[in-house]
C-alpha cells in the first residue's frame, strides 16, 4: 500500500483497503470484512492503470504475477466494454451523454495500441493526417511501422496495401511524415548547436582558470 500513488490510493482509501488488508491477503489469502469481489475490482484497477501508463504486459505479469496471457485477455475484453460503451452512446445521440463519446474516442484506440504492445509507433501513425488506430494497425502490419517508413513509401504502392486508401491522402500522408521527421530534425540540430555551445563556453572558462595557476 506504501507503494501505491495518487489515485491509486484514493481509490483503495474509498474501498476500505488498508495496509492491514494487503497483510491479511498475503497471509491468509483472503480479507476479513471486504469482498472477493471488491479486492479483485481493485486489482484490475491498479493493472489496469499500469497498463494505462505504458507499462509492458511482460512486466506487469511480473509484477502481480500473473500469466501474461491472462493480463492480455483482460486488458482485450477492457478494450471491447470500452468499444461497446463508445458505440451504445454514439447510438443515442443524447446530447446529455455527448462527453462518453468524446472521452471514450480517445480511451479505445489507447487500449488498443496496448493490446498489439506497439504504442509509441502507433502513437506516432496516428498523428498523420487521416490515420485514426484502424489506418494505423494496417500500416504497421503492412510494414510502415514508423514515420521514416511512410517517409520513404511510394504512393501507389500504399494505396494497394492498405484497403481503400484515396491517391490524394497516401499523397497527403508521405508529405506529413517528412514534414514531422524534418521538423524533429531541426529540433535536433538546434538542440546540437546549443550543447556545443555550452560545451564551448565550459572548455573556455576552464582554460582562464587554469591560467590562474
Amino acid at each position: 500500500m506504501t507503494n501505491l500513488q495518487g489515485d491509486q490510493q484514493a481509490l483503495a482509501n474509498r474501498l476500505g483497503l488498508n495496509e492491514l488488508c494487503i497483510s491479511q491477503f498475503y497471509s491468509y489469502g483472503k480479507i476479513k470484512n471486504v469482498s472477493e469481489s471488491i479486492w479483485k475490482k481493485f486489482l484490475m484497477s491498479l493493472i489496469l492503470n499500469d497498463l494505462w501508463n505504458k507499462k509492458s504486459i511482460w512486466t506487469v505479469s511480473e509484477t502481480y504475477n500473473l500469466p501474461r496471457g491472462t493480463i492480455h485477455s483482460f486488458l482485450s475484453r477492457t478494450a471491447s466494454h470500452a468499444s461497446s460503451i463508445l458505440r451504445f452512446t454514439e447510438a443515442l445521440n443524447d446530447k446529455k451523454l455527448d462527453h462518453f463519446p468524446m472521452l471514450f474516442q480517445n480511451i479505445v484506440p489507447k487500449l488498443n495500441i496496448g493490446i498489439l504492445g506497439s504504442s509509441s509507433d502507433l502513437e506516432s501513425l496516428m498523428s498523420l493526417p487521416s490515420v485514426r488506430f484502424g489506418r494505423a494497425t494496417q500500416l504497421f502490419k503492412a510494414g510502415y511501422k514508423t514515420l521514416n517508413d511512410v517517409a520513404k513509401a511510394n504512393k501507389k504502392e500504399l494505396c494497394k496495401v492498405i484497403d481503400h486508401l484515396p491517391l490524394k491522402v497516401a499523397r497527403e500522408m508521405i508529405a506529413s511524415a517528412k514534414l514531422m521527421l524534418l521538423s524533429e530534425a531541426e529540433s535536433l540540430e538546434e538542440l546540437a548547436e546549443s550543447l556545443r555551445a555550452d560545451l564551448n563556453q565550459s572548455m573556455s572558462k576552464s582554460k582562464e582558470n587554469s591560467l590562474w595557476f
